[in-house]
């Protein structure tokens, strides 16, 4: 699988340090701690997007990987979704990067843990009216008198107010596989792709076809 994964991984990843240096208002900065591993945290950084530039705080050096997964590296995509489901985005990272695809991209994100609800809500605070956070956690099914919402639940809430879900990414250690089973079948038509972070990288699906579509994107 090395041999085979190689030269795209390397691709992409020279891709990702070109970016570094293009995207970033203070470029050298943010080389030092996407790619040397020896900034300080938390962090304040300034990127060049699709929407103008938008600030970002990065409170840790995994939220840093993130940064560089998304917004550099594109491991979430490089389109222009226009309702994302973010289920799981401990700073906020993966859904500022949503939000700045475009003028017009809507964003629900689920994150439960109340530091990283603070880290999201100063991330997404540029982006006014565009993102909806709920505060609860996702879980296979909904718990009555528990702060927990079922996957299912929140999704067709999502789609009360969408005609659809464009793009819907999971990043829950250790949940994701059984939350991703646990979408209701009526509900995946409604959805064009889901993005499920691994170890070192992601893995596509999308739900439509005879068959499930799997592309794997593995780190080097």
């Amino acid at each position: 699988m090395g041999r085979r994964w190689g030269r795209p991984l390397r691709v992409r990843t020279f891709r990702a340090l070109g970016s570094t240096l293009v995207r970033s208002s203070h470029p050298f900065d943010s080389f030092e701690h996407l790619v040397g591993g020896r900034g300080a945290y938390p962090w304040e950084t300034v990127l060049r997007t699709p929407v103008g530039q938008i600030p970002l705080w990065v409170p840790t050096a995994r939220d840093a990987d993130e940064v560089l997964r998304a917004f550099h590296r594109h491991d979430y995509g490089s389109g222009k979704p226009q309702v994302v489901v973010d289920v799981g985005s401990p700073a906020g990272i993966s859904t500022a990067f949503f939000l700045s695809r475009s003028d017009t991209t809507r964003v629900h994100v689920w994150e439960s843990g109340p530091t990283h609800l603070d880290a999201v809500r100063r991330n997404v605070a540029q982006f006014a009216g565009r993102c909806t956070v709920h505060p609860v956690m996702l879980a296979t099914s909904s718990v009555r008198g528990m702060a927990t919402e079922g996957i299912g639940d929140a999704l067709r809430g999502v789609l009360r107010l969408e005609d659809h879900i464009d793009l819907l990414k999971f990043d829950v250690a250790g949940i994701d596989d059984h939350l991703i089973t646990a979408i209701p079948l009526d509900v995946l038509p409604d959805i064009c792709e889901i993005v499920h972070r691994v170890s070192g990288g992601v893995r596509r699906h999308h739900p439509h076809g005879p068959e499930p579509e799997y592309t794997w994107h593995l780190a080097d």
